[in-house]
């Protein structure tokens, strides 16, 4: 019943349908393919029970994240994780003298958890190496 709360579970009634959802979800490690690091970006899944205020956050496979994606049984989101670039912010200046922030991954990649926890509470939490799966510039 990992996850899932005693009632909500006992209240599904079939229990193929039980064995089903209990399968649907589980943490996985992505990896980077030659495809991301050219794309700069690796697309992140992740879903949560949704009657779990506080329930642990999963990060999911692209084939599991679709096999729940209708299901309102569970919180979801994607982010498209930022992979290559200038870690750090830099700042451009033009020959007028304006300066233009150039947004580095680290900055690029908190806001996205940001926006993410709106789908998502708690990925904040869950998510803090900003850098992770960095693969150069």
């Amino acid at each position: 019943m990992q996850g899932i709360p005693p009632r909500l579970f006992e209240s599904l009634g079939n229990t193929n349908v039980k064995q089903q959802l209990l399968a649907t979800i589980n943490n996985v490690i992505p990896t980077i393919s030659n495809e991301d690091i050219e794309r700069k970006i690796k697309t992140r899944y992740f879903a949560k029970y949704a009657t779990q205020r506080n329930g642990m956050i999963y990060e999911l496979g692209g084939g599991q994240y679709a096999s729940i994606q209708s299901n309102n049984l569970f919180l979801k989101t994607t982010i498209d994780w930022i992979i290559r670039g200038k870690l750090e912010d830099t700042i451009l200046t033009l020959p007028s003298d304006t300066n233009i922030l150039i947004k580095g991954v680290i900055s690029q990649n908190k806001t996205l958890v940001a926006l993410a926890e709106e789908e998502l509470p708690g990925i904040t939490n869950h998510l803090k190496n900003y850098v992770e799966f960095y693969s150069g510039e």
